[in-house]
């Protein structure tokens, strides 16, 4: 059997609730036809559902926690203005208006936050990675704490099949071509968002997505970001991340499989401010 190393990163949201049935998922995808060790990285201000008992610790090869204000001590602030997701929408929020017409207090803090919550994906995600000895494993997932998978028979052994296929020797499916990542179709979800909860990567697309530059990878997305006049997003950060990691070959390759295993409802500030 083939080894995989499967990432799990962001927040937790509601894992402690979902654990059971989170694991289980897992191992219907990959459970059948390979082997793998479970790779966690989470903030240390998710309050709900990190997996803080022993039980669930023991699933994980590795788990750490780290703040998210690192990303701004050693990232955002060295360049606000270029790293900063500020949007034209903000306008339209009496809480921005209060800020810049010098009534309300607190305006580091705000952008501060948004410059967090834009690039917490891929900063969770490398934190992940950096426990992973590549030469012990065939390829890398790509897993968000709030993943299940769908209930329809034929997408998900459509999805298994394709995935097994794609990291045997003797492959029988051609369309994945010479990708180094798989996605979920469709690839694009806008013209710049790409299907980023569930991916795939061989052992090239794992060897150049472990970055030892990581920072210098940033640098690179901050300018293709500007050059499209586009501040950085959470999402669509992904597509040009990994466009950055040396040109990683990206393939939509399998269907969406993916649902959500969140519990009741809450606030996603990502959304609330266009980031």
């Amino acid at each position: 059997m083939k080894k995989l190393a499967i990432s799990i990163s962001g927040q937790t949201r509601h894992y402690n609730k979902t654990c059971d049935e989170f694991h289980d998922d897992l191992h219907k995808v990959f459970g059948n036809h390979f082997t793998y060790d479970l790779y966690g990285h989470t903030w240390d201000n998710c309050e709900h559902s990190r997996p803080i008992n022993p039980k669930q610790r023991a699933l994980f090869k590795s788990f750490h926690m780290t703040s998210n204000l690192d990303i701004w001590n050693a990232w955002v602030k060295y360049d606000i203005f270029a790293r900063t997701p500020f949007r034209r929408t903000w306008n339209d929020s009496p809480e921005w208006i209060s800020y810049i017409d010098g009534s309300g207090h607190g305006i580091t803090d705000f952008i501060k936050q948004r410059s967090i919550g834009a690039w917490a994906q891929i900063w969770s995600f490398n934190e992940s990675l950096k426990y992973i000895d590549i030469n012990q494993y065939d390829g890398l997932v790509r897993w968000r704490w709030d993943n299940g998978v769908t209930k329809n028979p034929h997408e998900l052994e459509c999805a298994i099949d394709t995935i097994y296929d794609y990291f045997r020797d003797d492959k029988t499916y051609t369309y994945t071509g010479n990708a180094e990542c798989l996605s979920m179709t469709p690839q694009l979800t806008t013209r710049y968002t790409m299907q980023d909860t569930i991916m795939v990567f061989n052992k090239q697309g794992l060897a150049k997505v472990k970055r030892p530059d990581f920072l210098n990878t940033l640098e690179v997305c901050t300018y293709d970001n500007n050059e499209q006049k586009h501040g950085p997003s959470s999402h669509e950060l992904w597509r040009i991340y990994l466009k950055s990691c040396s040109e990683l070959i990206v393939v939509a390759g399998f269907p969406n499989i993916r649902t959500s295993l969140s519990v009741g409802k809450h606030i996603k500030e990502n959304k609330q401010w266009d980031i």
